[in-house]
């Protein structure tokens, strides 16, 4: 839990252990309502405009190292939050 927009180490463990890829996946409304928890969820409101963005797929590899689940987190977070700039981007929002 928490922090925001914070990957984990989670994420690429389970990827490593399954040999699934990460996808980073976002989305962006034009009018939303952002919430006050940890997360910062977007509710979107009704009939607003939105859109879903996808980023390319992330692997990793099976013999991946501490090092490496280290590169392939900070990528991940890399990316994802390109991603949310590029969404928010396209209905003006501005954090």
């Amino acid at each position: 839990r928490g922090p925001h927009a914070h990957v984990h180490a989670g994420a690429p463990f389970l990827a490593k252990t399954t040999g699934c890829a990460l996808v980073p996946v976002t989305f962006a409304v034009a009018h939303g309502v952002q919430a006050r928890s940890w997360d910062r969820m977007l509710v979107a409101l009704p009939f607003t405009r939105g859109s879903y963005h996808v980023g390319a797929p992330l692997y990793v590899a099976a013999d991946a190292d501490r090092a490496e689940l280290e590169r392939v987190r900070f990528e991940l977070g890399r990316r994802l939050a390109a991603l949310n700039a590029e969404a928010d981007a396209v209905y003006g929002v501005r954090r």
